[in-house]
This record gives C-alpha cells, structure tokens and sequence, in this order.
C-alpha cells in the first residue's frame, strides 16, 4: 500500500519540530534505555565509528555535543538537522518486516507464526504509515541470546551487534539516490495508533519457540520465503547441487540481491578450479545482470571470501591448483624455458642444501619442497636448466625468518609465539602470530611489515610459496612444546601454580617463572590490571606488609589483611559467596590510599573509578584472585546485579571477541571492595547486597603515631616506604607476597555456616588465622573474632526494614504515636526510645503512593498487602495489639511491633546516618 509522504516541517505533538530531529529526540530516546546514534542529515546509513556493531562504546553528553556542532572542517559534526538511529540495547531485538516493491516480508511473517506461534503486541518504527505491516517490532530477550541476521529472506533481525534503526523523528527521501518525497518515521502502539518512543522496559519478551527458532544455535532452520532451505554448511557439503539452485534464483530475488548470496556463492565458488580473474569477470557478470539497480557485489570482498574458503581447504584446492596449471600448459603453443630469478648467482653445478634445513612431512615436502634459512632468511629449492644443464639455487624469498618457541591452543584458533629473526641481525622476540593472520594474505603482508620484515617481490622469484600455509606447515614441522590458552588469571588446581601476565608463581618460591603448559589469553591480562613483581624475597614482601598493616585502626587492618589473604586463597577452599568489602570511610580516613596499598600488595593496581557494565563485567571474569574497587562510584542497578553475582560466582553468556556470532561463558571470579562516604546506604537496603557484604567504618588516622619515631604521624613511614622504595607501587613486591601466602594453604581452617552472612565470617575467620601465621602475630586472630562476635545477625532483614519502613517514617514526619497530621499513619516509633509499629495494609496504601513518585521496580511487590504481610512474618513481626487512632470516626487500627533488634537499624537509616 502507498504511503503519505510527510513534509519534513511536519511536527508531531511531543517534539518541537522534525526539522531538527536528533536535537529535539536525542534526550527522549536516552531516558527510555535506548542507545543513540547520530545519521546524515536525510540519510539512514553512515553513523559515527565505533558506536555500532562490535563496539560497546555508548555514547554520551559529550558525544551528543560533538555531533550537533556545525564544524565543517570536523568530520563527526553533523549538525542540528541530522536523523537518529537507535542501537538494541543487549537483550533488546527488531524483528524488521519489509513489505513494499519486490519484497514479501509480511507473507514471511505469516510462515513464522504458523510455524511458532502468534507474536505478542509490541510497538513498531516505520516511515510507510500504519496501513503498512512493514516496519521494527520491538521484543526483549535474554541478554545472551543471539539471534539470526534473517528469520526470513525480507524479515532480518536486528540486534546489539548487527545494524541499528532508523528513528522518529528522522527523514528520508523516497529513494535512494536522494530524489523523491520526504517520508518520517513514526512510532505505532499496540492500538496502532501513533506514540513517543517506547521505555524498553514496556516491551514485551519474544516467546520462547520464536527464540528458539530464530537462534543461530538452531541448526535446522529453515528459512520462511525461500523455496530452498539449506542448513548452515550446505555450500560447503554440496557444491554442485547448491550453486545450481542458487544461480537459479531471478536476478531480481530478495535474496540474490544481499550480503549472504554473495558470501555463499563465494564459498561454493571456491570449491571449483576456476582462476581469480575469471571469478571477478563472473561477478561483474552477475552485476550486470540484476535488475536490483542499488545491490552491487564487491570483487575485492569475494575474492576474499574465496581465498579464505580456499586457505581452509587447503589440500582440495591445491588439486584443482594442479589442474588449472596443467590446462595452462596444454594451451601453450611451444615449450618455453624458465630463466633464473634475476637475484640469484647460478651455481656451476647442483649444490646441497643448506645445513639450518627443517625437518618437514612428505606432505609439505610435496606440495612446497622444502624451506630452510640461510643468512637469516627463508630460502626455497630452485630446479631451472641453463644451456641444457639441469641446475639448482637457493632464491632467498624473504628477509627474515620465524623461530618459534610455543605453540598455543585457543578453543577455535592457534597462535604461536615466535622470535623473529631478520637479515639485519636484529631479533624481536615473543611476537604472536595467529591462525587467523596467516589465513589472510593481506594481514599476513601486514604482520610481517610490521616487524620489519618483507616477501621477496614475485618478478624476483617465480618460486611462489610464501603463503600462510607454508609458513603454518613449517611452524608445526619445528616441533615445539604445546601451551594451552586460559582465559583468567590467578590459581589453578590442577597444574597448583598462580597464573600472572608474565609467568606462574609456585607457593612459597618468590619467582616468576616462565609460561609452559598454559598461558593467560590477552584479554585475562589486559583486563585483570595486575602484576606480580619479585623484587624482594617473601619475608621481606612480608615486612612491608606488616608496616603497611600499622598504617590504619588495627581491627580494619586486620579485617582487610584477613580478607585479602583469602581473596589470594581462593580456589584452596569451597564457599557459596565470597564476600564484598565495603568501607563507609570518614573524612581524613586516607581511604584510597589505604585500599590502594593493600591492593597493590597482593598484584591489583586499581583507580576504584570509571567503571561500566561491560568493563567490570571484563575485570571480574578475567582473574580468579583479583579484585574490582569502586571508589566513590555510582553503583547503579546494573553494576549492582554484576556485584551480586561476582560475590556468588556467578556466570554469563557474552558475545565472542574474535566471532560475534558466538557467545562464550563467563564466569565472574573476582571479589569486590566498596570504599565511600555515606554512599552504601542504597546499596545496603537490599537484602541481596548487604547478605553478601561485610562493612566497616573507617576512622580517622592523623592521629595514629609512628611505631618507630612518636613525634610522627604512622603515615610519614608508609609513604617513605611506598613512594621513595617502591615509587608508589607495591606490585613490585606482590609476586613474592604472593608465593608466601600460598605457601600457607595448609593453615586454612575448615569454613562453616548454611547462611551467607555465617559463611562470610568463616571466611575472616579463616583468613585471620592465616594472616597471624604469616605475620606471626595472634593478635590478628584474636582482632577478626571480637570483631566478628560484635556485629549484629539482622537475620532476614529485608526491604521491608531496610528501605521501606524508614522512608514512610521520614516521609511521615517521624511520627511517635499512631496518629499523625490529623490522620493515620501507616508506621510510627512508640516514643523516642521504643521500638516500631506498622499496619501492613496501610504501609502497603502509602508504598503504592511512594511508588508511583519513584517507580522503585525492586520493591513493587510491597504495594500489596500480602506482600508486606510476607516480609513481616519473615522478621519474626507479632501479631501487634490494638491502638486506637484518636482521630474521630476512625475503627480501631491494629499495628505489629517490629522487633526490637532492628529499631537501630530503621532509624539509623531514616535519619540518613547509615
């Protein structure tokens, strides 16, 4: 069905004026949860680099500026006349109809739900109007699913990592080359009728059987609108048959005219001796064919789809290699002698190899002959005849050569670690180089440039084997040692070593020795931000972390030495939650420097700030014995959820770094500190944090005096010691500090307790009992346990007691009787000294109220009476007794004593002192 066209100078009711649309709907778009992007003014492709695809950069205020700026001579300036785009936030999906010209995504649509079900309403984005079932139907699902680029040949599926959607408030022109009426995009409701962009949270889930479906782990999807339905290998398993019913497809096919026809044709190409110039005369053939006048194929890119299906088989297209070669011969009129590469001095006759030869299979040998160095570089076996004589050289075909030292396993690639060695004598040692590189010619030239090294040019040498086949076969022809690729740092049971980004230290040996049989993956130690130096023996690592001990309140020091002796000994014991380590510090408590030392000695070098999901997501799962600080950050819901996890080891499915089709298992293993001043009241009033958090307040420390000289304050030594010996880093001692704590494993205490608030002071416990033996000081035993003794068992303490009943305290004037302002309040404290009471269905009638100012989600079941009644009964709440209310016409009103252990605790809260 035709659309209206819409004058851009049309508005709509909730923005000022469509002429400017990502000005005007930029800030909307942002509140509702949706990731921004700028676009060309009147134009859907062409977003900013980096925001889109593989990248998690999301962008913000100063980004938005940026691109609203009207420089001409900046390229990311764009404007205030520039469209928007929207990016799926992760577990946010666009199932994307296309119903218009050739396409028949709406018929498609019809397939897929006979097939799994009718889809829930959802709003959707389109600029056809709301006649037209084209469009973005908005879904949630689980932030690990990934799903398909298309469910059906017009229908794709739109995701975080593939593509993004053009927007309301956004204008387009009618065609593609720019001419044509202007068309905006519009919102439609479940009603259809028009709206302002959805939150994502209103959005509604994707049921299960279209997940299921749509799932690239779905390896018999059949694709709705395409008479053939092949599964994920089908051009690779049957060439012939597949090409056929391909190129059967009518040039003006949905499908003939995208990315994926291309790249399956390229595959099915491969397998056939046909050379690269022939293939890219085959192409334009194609182009010039289709009657699609805006799909044209690429040459460059299939040609390199096919080397790259080529290069991963290798063996069958060597064969047709051969083939393509003898018929090259067979047209050759007359026989025509190869002369020698014009850089080699000919030989009088044949010579023998060179000495430094490797050994190589027959294999190899049969399809390269035979690589050997010489002077520093690869040379190659050269046949040729000269005046009749059949003679032999030794072309040299590069200016350097590969020693490699380690072969590394990865789950789906292999990299090595080479020196390379070049002509000039110089040497580079431990580069990598990858599957993946050598598998790519251009990236392989890259690589080697890159080192300073070069092929030899072809019109030099006509013995054209330096490919990354030969060099991989030759990498494996030297027989060295095998070391699997792990993805986190820290300590491993089964080879009891503790993993580091420069070796392995073993318990009790203050030495990094150098990586055998496993190494850590780039990723683990990029993101872990630890080192591990050895600069002192372990018992002077020890000495200064006895001084380093003395520098705060010795129950925090010995709670935080504690902690962090089995934050080091993790893996040596079995606990369902290790405990976050907050500290609520005061003024002139020094509590970054204090954290910061501590952390330092035990190899985590942290900032405490700056932290995302994504990025802490990163840390945690990257070192099983590190540490993630947030130092005076905002902790918001999701950084909250991956603190939770990260306590109880959680796991999560993330995206692939080298395959963005692929998920990979993530496992939180890192423990967490907290350091603010009065921030962790929010963070403490869910039960969910404080259950996995042990708290401490840090006092001052100008007035802690020197051990060794009382007319100085304690921190004049510690920072002589950090800065001027150690020049502000503490990792330099770390590995050694290290190696002296695993030396101590044995000491471990059996851990007790069923609840995690019991577990986690098993776990100071144990780690006091270590820490005493370390330093060889009891008192640090004897600190944790009174300490411990001391803190209060708020048993189930909940929402009900952490957050709700203080903030309709506060919110009620801190009433003392049941009736307050002439009415009934729904929680009062008898007295100034006297515990509290509530009537739960008053306290859920004012939570209703409160929520709809805050829209507070985690506490939304508390707006139903049985709710709160549940949480009470939880507490151990009484059945209450009558008061009245003393307001006239008022029944009787029955309250519930809350008991009295947490009276502190709720007012403490209410007042804000907590």
């Amino acid at each position: 069905m035709e659309t209206q066209a819409l004058a851009p100078q049309q508005s709509a009711a909730y923005v000022d004026s469509s002429e400017q649309p990502f000005a005007h709907a930029q800030q909307l778009y942002s509140s509702s949860g949706w990731p921004v992007l700028v676009l060309p003014r009147l134009k859907k492709c062409d977003p900013p680099y980096g925001f889109t695809g593989k990248y998690d950069q999301v962008a913000g205020e100063k980004e938005f500026k940026r691109w609203l700026d009207t420089n001409p001579h900046d390229p990311a300036c764009f404007g205030p006349l520039a469209n928007i785009g929207i990016r799926m936030p992760r577990g946010v999906i666009g199932i994307d109809v296309d119903q218009y010209g050739n396409k028949r995504g709406a018929e498609q649509l019809a397939e897929l739900i006979a097939r799994n079900g009718p889809l829930p309403d959802t709003f959707r984005s389109t600029r056809r109007g709301p006649e037209n079932p084209s469009g973005i139907r908005l879904f949630r699902v689980p932030e690990s699913w990934v799903g398909r680029g298309k469910a059906a040949v017009d229908i794709d599926v739109i995701q975080h990592h593939h593509r993004y959607a053009v927007a309301w408030p956004s204008v387009v022109p009618e065609f593609k080359d720019g001419t044509g009426a202007l068309f905006q995009y519009a919102w439609y409701d479940l009603s259809v009728a028009e709206c302002a962009p959805p939150h994502i949270g209103d959005l509604p889930f994707l049921p299960q059987p279209w997940q299921d479906d749509v799932s690239v782990k779905n390896r018999d999807f059949k694709m709705a609108g395409s008479e053939y339905r092949p599964d994920a290998f089908s051009a690779r398993a049957q060439p012939g048959q597949w090409l056929a019913h391909r190129l059967e497809l009518p040039s003006g096919d949905g499908f003939r005219s995208s990315n994926d026809w291309n790249n399956e044709i390229a595959w099915g190409k491969a397998r056939t001796p046909i050379s690269e110039d022939e293939l890219i005369e085959w192409v334009k053939a194609q182009d010039a064919e289709s009657e699609n006048p805006y799909f044209k194929h690429d040459p460059v890119q299939f040609i390199k789809t096919v080397r790259s299906a080529r290069s991963s088989r290798f063996e069958e297209w060597e064969g047709h290699r051969a083939v393509l070669a003898a018929n090259e011969i067979k047209t050759k009129k007359k026989a025509v002698s190869v002369a020698p590469p014009a850089l080699l001095v000919v030989p009088e006759q044949p010579i023998e190899p060179p000495a430094q030869v490797v050994t190589t299979t027959a294999e190899f040998t049969a399809v390269t002959g035979w690589m050997a160095v010489r002077d520093n570089a690869w040379v190659v076996k050269h046949r040729y005849q000269e005046s009749g004589k059949d003679c032999v050289a030794y072309p040299a075909v590069t200016d350097f050569h590969l020693v490699p030292k380690y072969e590394v396993v990865q789950e789906n690639r292999r990299y090595w670690v080479v020196d390379v060695v070049r002509v000039d004598g110089a040497t580079l040692p431990d580069r990598k180089i990858d599957s993946d590189t050598l598998a790519n010619p251009l990236a392989l030239n890259k690589w080697v440039m890159g080192q300073g090294g070069t092929f030899t040019p072809k019109n030099q040498s006509r013995e054209q084997f330096i490919t990354g086949t030969n060099i991989l076969k030759y990498l494996r022809g030297c027989g060295v040692p095998e070391s699997r690729e792990v993805d986190h740092l820290g300590w491993y049971p089964e080879h009891r070593v503790f993993l580091t980004g420069q070796g392995f230290i073993r318990p009790g040996i203050a030495q990094v020795e150098a990586f055998n049989e496993i190494r850590p993956s780039d990723f683990a130690v990029e993101n872990s931000r630890a080192r591990y130096g050895t600069e002192v023996s372990s018992d002077e690592a020890v000495t200064v972390f006895k001084e380093v001990l003395t520098f705060h309140d010795e129950t925090v020091a010995s709670v935080m030495g504690s902690w962090l002796v089995m934050v080091v000994l993790r893996g040596h014991f079995q606990s369902s939650v290790f405990p976050t380590l907050q500290f609520d510090a005061h003024s002139e408590s020094s509590k970054s420097n204090f954290v910061r030392m501590m952390l330092q000695l035990i190899g985590v070098d942290l900032s405490g700030g700056g932290w995302t999901r994504a990025t802490a997501e990163d840390a945690y799962s990257s070192h099983a014995n590190g540490v993630v600080w947030f130092d005076d950050a905002k902790i918001d819901e999701d950084l909250q959820e991956v603190i939770r996890q990260a306590a109880t080891g959680g796991e999560k499915s993330k995206k692939r770094t080298d395959d963005f089709s692929r998920n990979r298992l993530v496992k939180f293993r890192a423990a967490t500190v907290i350091t603010s001043e009065g921030m962790t009241d929010r963070f403490n009033s869910q039960k969910a944090n404080r259950d996995r958090a042990i708290q401490l307040e840090l006092p001052k420390v100008t007035d802690r005096m020197s051990l060794h000289d009382p007319t100085r304050i304690q921190w004049e030594d510690v920072k002589a010691l950090w800065f001027k010996r150690f020049t502000g880093d503490f990792t330099k001692v770390a590995g050694s500090l290290v190696a002296a704590i695993l030396a101590h494993s044995d000491d471990l205490d059996e851990l007790t307790g069923a609840r995690r608030v019991e577990q986690s002071y098993s776990i100071l416990r144990a780690g006091s009992r270590v820490l005493s033996r370390l330093t060889n000081d009891p008192d640090h035993s004897a600190r944790v346990d009174k300490w411990v003794s001391a803190q209060d068992d708020l048993g189930n303490a909940s929402s009900v007691v952490l957050e709700v009943i203080p903030a309709l305290w506060r919110d009620r004037g801190f009433p003392t009787a049941g009736t307050g302002k002439g009415h009934v309040v729904p929680v009062f404290r008898d007295g100034s000294d006297g515990p509290f009471w509530v009537n739960s269905a008053r306290l859920a009638d004012a939570w209703r109220e409160w929520n709809r100012g805050h829209r507070d989600s985690r506490t939304e079941s508390l707006t139903d009476q049985k709710g709160v009644e549940t949480e009470l009964k939880a507490i151990g709440c009484g059945a209450g007794k009558s008061k009245r209310t003393g307001v006239p016409g008022e029944a009787v009103v029955r309250y519930r004593e809350i008991p009295s252990k947490y009276t502190e605790l709720i007012t403490k809260t209410a007042l804000g002192d907590r």
